[in-house]
């Protein structure tokens, strides 16, 4: 055992545990400089997390590469021997074993600690580095600020921090939401975008498919291609869904008749909501009578999240606030003092179920 300076070990290399899988076949494993270790513990080198913002960036710096073991849904990759199919959550006793029958498990222990889980169905959640696409708002952010300042706010001080928020989210980039900070997770490994900007358009530059598009959601416009404006190949719809964020943003434009001709008799119930519904499909006139709305209010927190994707979305499309007053308001609890939403209902039930079925 020897004691030396961190700066002594930076360039060192070294060999991982399972340097036997495909993936690390072409890694060199080396030491690399980082402000972020402690000596308070442990032996002042740490592995990097690749999937924090920190340890992203120190991978950057030091040009190495970046590992992505799991799928969307937490599982690694085939790649990945016999952990393939293994959920981040199932792998970690069976890792132990591995390590411990080769005979490289030198210490193993249990750390209590908080730990993420989505908030709505309560599943654990993992950081995982992936590939997003973000639109551009730099050009756009002056007049954001604007049609914000012609909002009525309650409190006055709702609108500052929204001000405050908008300077800061939409720097560059648009934050559809304060988790994400993204449109989606789409690949960005396409040589030519086609982006349709209504459905005249799509029907114009259709090869196929049209006959079954009940609505412009999926599955039905996943099954209608069209010619790529660039090369003239007959190009499909990315699969992957944008951030719902945006869909809310959209609405007073969905459903109130935005630019359509005319006006017809329960226009609503095609594809999934037909039979459920019949509501009509105003014409423009009837949107021009109830946007912007008078009136609207939500959570406060909603500034970043609904308050935001409905005022982006308003002043690219029509250049101007889609609100006149908002009233943003603190935490609603009930009696008990638990949250007031959908996803707790749905919890309580599944509850109930769930004990329901263990007196059976």
């Amino acid at each position: 055992m020897e004691r030396v300076r961190g700066s002594d070990l930076v360039g060192l290399e070294y060999e991982g545990p399972y340097d036997h899988l495909q993936p690390a076949h072409e890694i060199v494993h080396r030491v690399i400089p980082w402000e972020g270790v402690s000596l308070e513990e442990g032996t002042g080198i740490v592995h990097i997390a690749r999937c924090r913002h920190r340890g992203l960036r120190a991978l950057e710096v030091h040009d190495l590469p970046v590992l992505i073991p799991v799928d969307e849904s937490g599982r690694f990759l085939p790649e990945y021997g016999w952990l393939h199919g293994t959920s981040t959550a199932e792998a970690a006793d069976q890792i132990l074993g591995d390590l411990r029958e080769r005979g490289l498990l030198e210490h193993a222990e249990t750390y209590v600690h908080r730990y993420p889980h989505c908030w709505r169905c309560e599943t654990p959640l993992i950081f995982r580095v992936v590939d997003d696409w973000f639109i551009a708002v730099e050009e756009l952010r002056p007049k954001l600020l604007d049609a914000n300042a012609s909002v009525e706010w309650t409190p006055r001080s709702t609108g500052s921090v929204w001000t405050t928020g908008c300077e800061t989210l939409a720097t560059g980039t648009f934050r559809a939401s304060a988790t994400s900070g993204c449109v989606a997770d789409l690949p960005v490994r396409l040589r030519q975008v086609n982006v349709i900007g209504s459905k005249a358009e799509l029907e114009e530059r259709a090869t196929s498919g049209l006959d079954q598009l009940e609505e412009l959601h999926r599955p039905w416009v996943d099954n209608v291609p069209i010619r790529c404006e660039s090369c003239g190949e007959e190009v499909r719809r990315i699969p992957e869904v944008g951030d719902v964020w945006l869909d809310a943003g959209i609405v007073p434009f969905s459903t109130l008749g935005w630019q359509n001709p005319e006006w017809i008799p329960e226009g609503y119930a095609t594809g999934a909501a037909k039979g459920l519904t019949r509501a009509d499909l105003p014409d423009h006139a009837y949107w021009e009578k109830w946007f912007p709305a008078h009136w609207v209010t939500e959570m406060r927190e909603q500034i970043r999240l609904w308050f935001y994707s409905l005022l982006f979305m308003s002043v690219v499309l029509d250049g101007r606030a889609p609100y006149q007053k908002v009233l943003g308001h603190e935490d609603v609890r009930d009696e008990h003092g638990h949250e007031m939403h959908g996803s707790r209902a749905t919890r309580s039930r599944r509850r109930k179920r769930s004990r329901a079925w263990a007196r059976m």
